[in-house]
């Protein structure tokens, strides 16, 4: 039985990695002008085609904003996030034909860009790029590769397929980005931000306590976060700075870089850690009750959870692993 399904791994790797060199080799071919007409076929095909997706979507959206929106408003947040996707899926291949001449054509770059890479570039300590599925992140990273500034490097999850590692990689680096693998990424990043380098973090992403992580608040329900950001900034002494990649209309998009997150120390270390890990949740949240619909509601935000009963948790959680273990032995 396992061989069977390790050979169903391999034909599905291989088939899912054709498929990618199929769309590497066709959508750059597009006029740009088709990338928003696909993208709205797509926010309205999407939910009914990738109907689990949907289904995980509708799960967030009913736990952050429960009877205060009507269904129609919740459904209106989840196709516009379906077209966010499908959007931010088609440029990854399109991208191929940006340039550093070409970039600020499709991605605005307003003035405090340039003084916030200054200003980063003077004090010698990096700075951390706090990031959230919002908008086009991998757009964001190919743009900020592009500009006058200390080097990108951004910390990554390896890929379930293998095949498709190095070529969304090289992607990542087309720009002069540099990737870093979470694997033992804790004593790069240091070197990273030593170098007085930009270090990019996507910060909405699960990490169980076990390894990293902690519970903060987010959109209302304790949610799993990488102490990461938190911990590096208060060792190295680098600010944390919120960056997105706003839509636009015209699959157009602008650079949006913010304040950095203010935070003073109190001296107790692991005290700060939490306390700063929940100031830059709140700056992610921000962020998404902005533009609600820019935001990957289908991802599954309440994976963990610091409970063994479900309680108000989605129907997707499960405990975090400390708990599944305790109740395994």
């Amino acid at each position: 039985m396992a061989g069977k399904r390790s050979l169903w791994k391999r034909v599905r790797h291989r088939t899912e990695y054709l498929f990618y060199r199929f769309l590497m080799r066709a959508i750059p071919l597009l006029p740009h002008r088709w990338l928003s007409p696909l993208a709205r076929a797509g926010a309205w095909i999407g939910p009914r085609l990738i109907f689990w997706e949907a289904r995980k979507a509708r799960a967030n959206l009913d736990l952050v904003y429960g009877d205060r929106l009507t269904k129609a408003d919740k459904e209106s947040i989840l196709r516009e996030s379906f077209g966010t996707l499908a959007l931010t899926a088609l440029y990854f291949f399109w991208a191929k034909n940006l340039t550093k001449k070409s970039i600020q054509d499709y991605v605005e770059f307003p003035e405090n860009v340039g003084r916030a890479a200054e200003e980063v570039e003077k004090a010698g300590r990096g700075a951390i790029a706090l990031l959230g599925h919002y908008g086009n992140w991998e757009l964001m990273g190919v743009a900020v590769g592009y500009l006058d500034c200390p080097p990108l490097n951004v910390i990554v999850r390896p890929l379930k397929n293998p095949l498709l590692d190095e070529s969304v990689n090289q992607y990542r680096c087309r720009s002069g980005n540099r990737v870093i693998e979470r694997e033992g990424s804790m004593m790069k990043a240091v070197r990273v931000l030593r170098r007085g380098e930009l270090l990019g973090l996507v910060f909405d992403q699960n990490v169980d306590p076990s390894e990293g992580g902690t519970f903060a608040p987010f959109l209302g329900l304790p949610a799993a976060t990488t102490k990461a950001a938190a911990t590096l900034s208060l060792r190295t002494g680098a600010p944390i700075i919120p960056v997105a990649c706003d839509p636009l209309e015209n699959a157009r998009y602008r650079l949006r870089v913010e304040p950095p997150v203010a935070f003073e120390p109190s001296g107790d270390f692991d005290q700060d850690v939490q306390r700063l890990t929940e100031e830059c949740n709140r700056r992610i949240e921000a962020m998404i009750q902005r533009k609600p619909g820019a935001w990957l509601w289908m991802y599954k935000r309440w994976r963990i959870r610091p409970t063994v009963e479900r309680g108000e948790y989605p129907v997707y959680s499960k405990p975090e692993r400390r708990l599944r273990q305790k109740a395994a032995s």
